[in-house]
């Protein structure tokens, strides 16, 4: 993608800068997880959103290095809550340096992420920035409590889980191209809009993530199923379980009966095709995308759109 490499090359610069008068064991683990790879797709939101109102690359630098470090300190701390001892392939924060450390981690970049957003704007700007940062992070917390307390719950409805997506993974997309736009000074009405684009787009994100996870290709090198075999609440176990399955069925929905992963999760797929589940996901995430494409329409750009169009349309078209 366009300006990738520039950024990840100045990211770079940054992340080796991050060593400052403080102790090294702090320091260590926060450029460790800031160079364990991802594609970056947020701060180079930020690039695009500034861009396509006229900021320069220059000015956008450093309020996309705060975007991504505000969304690493939310893996930091998701991968100490989810037991998960990898990271992209590499050991997670808290594996290589210790819970306590983790923690440590995760509060320094979120505070982090606020200094490097503020970028070189001027006291006005640098205010709007650290409010939008400071709104997300709120949001991202509420979202993963709701994550959390639907693992104790029976039943979630459609506009809870959607609620619970859009704080935990919409916002940040939104805010990424906010911070961007804020930085080349767009009128406030743009700012709401290329706001919105970026939710509408993390919400299908979402929700493919959830198609992939139960009916992508294991070719690609992900194993299918981790959803169902979770009873995690998505859209398809929320809407099949609004169907009006056999007890048999809802029994291999809950896991509540006793038989083989493999055997859970082919039959679980069954169920979520025959019932709709899986066309109507399909057909939710288009309508986000669609709605997405719609704000973006309507916004009042100095530059070509082509850029976020093409990652838009990525998200929905991705396989893995």
């Amino acid at each position: 993608m366009r300006h990738l490499d520039a950024m990840l090359a100045q990211f770079d610069v940054y992340t080796a800068s991050l060593e400052k008068e403080g102790p090294s064991s702090l320091y260590e683990p926060i450029q460790y997880a800031m160079s364990t790879g991802g594609k970056r797709v947020r701060g180079l939101l930020t690039l695009y959103g500034g861009e396509l109102f006229g900021a320069s690359l220059n000015d956008l630098y450093k309020p996309a290095y705060g975007i991504e470090l505000l969304h690493n300190f939310t893996l930091v701390h998701d991968d100490i809550m989810d037991h998960a001892e990898l990271r992209r392939g590499k050991p997670a924060v808290y594996t290589k340096y210790g819970i306590d450390s983790g923690i440590l981690v995760g509060d320094t970049m979120s505070m982090m992420a606020l200094q490097w957003s503020r970028g070189n704007l001027d006291t006005s700007h640098q205010s709007a920035i650290i409010n939008c940062m400071v709104d997300t992070s709120i949001e991202i917390c509420q979202g993963q409590q709701m994550d959390m307390d639907f693992e104790e719950r029976d039943l979630v409805l459609e506009n809870e889980y959607l609620q619970m997506i859009t704080w935990k993974t919409a916002v940040l997309l939104g805010a990424a191209l906010k911070v961007g736009a804020i930085v080349a000074q767009a009128s406030p009405e743009d700012i709401e809009r290329i706001y919105r684009f970026g939710e509408l787009i993390g919400i299908a994100f979402q929700l493919q993530d959830d198609y992939l996870d139960s009916f992508g290709d294991e070719s690609f090198g992900k194993r299918i199923g981790g959803d169902i075999l979770n009873t995690k609440k998505t859209i398809l176990l929320i809407k099949s379980l609004e169907s009006s399955v056999s007890k048999e069925d809802r029994a291999y929905l809950l896991g509540t009966n006793q038989v083989t992963e493999e055997e859970r999760i082919a039959r679980v797929q069954q169920i979520m095709t025959d019932c709709g589940a899986k066309e109507y996901l399909k057909n939710l995430m288009l309508d986000y995308h669609r709605q997405a494409l719609d704000e973006l329409n309507n916004i009042s750009a100095k530059n070509s759109t082509q850029d976020l169009i093409h990652i838009a349309d990525m998200i929905t078209q991705r396989t893995t």
